[in-house]
C-alpha cells in the first residue's frame, strides 16, 4: 500500500475499508484497491487471492521488544518474509500465542 499511496497522493495508511477494499477516487476515477491477502472478495474470482507460502512457521518471541529478524535469526535456518505477516498478523493466529481477553485488527486487549 505505501508504493500506491506515494503514487496516488493518499495517507500513508489506509483510513477506511469494508472487507479490505478501499475506495479512492483519483483524477476523476474511482478505484477500488483490493488488499488480495485478506479480503473474502478476492476469493470470488480465481487468481486474484494471495495466500499464504505453504511453508509459513510461526515464530514466537521470547521477550515483547523483540523483532521479527531477531526471533528468525534465532532459529538456526529461519528467516523474517515481510510478505508473510499479514497472514499471521490475526486475531486467530495471535490469540494461539498471546493471551489477550480480546482482539480486534489493531489492537489486543
Amino acid at each position: 500500500y505505501p508504493k500506491v499511496a506515494a503514487a496516488l497522493q493518499l495517507m500513508n495508511s489506509v483510513r477506511g475499508h469494508y472487507a479490505y477494499i478501499t475506495v479512492v477516487f483519483y483524477k476523476g476515477h474511482k478505484l477500488l484497491l483490493v488488499d488480495r491477502r485478506l479480503s473474502p472478495l478476492a476469493s470470488q474470482k480465481p487468481g486474484v487471492q494471495l495466500k499464504p507460502n505453504s511453508e509459513l512457521l510461526i515464530v514466537k518471541a521470547t521477550a515483547a521488544d523483540q523483532s521479527c529478524t531477531a526471533v528468525c535469526e534465532a532459529k538456526s535456518g529461519y528467516r523474517c518474509d515481510s510478505k508473510q505477516f499479514d497472514f499471521v498478523n490475526d486475531c486467530a493466529a495471535l490469540q494461539r500465542y498471546f493471551s489477550c481477553a480480546s482482539c480486534n485488527r489493531d489492537m489486543g486487549k
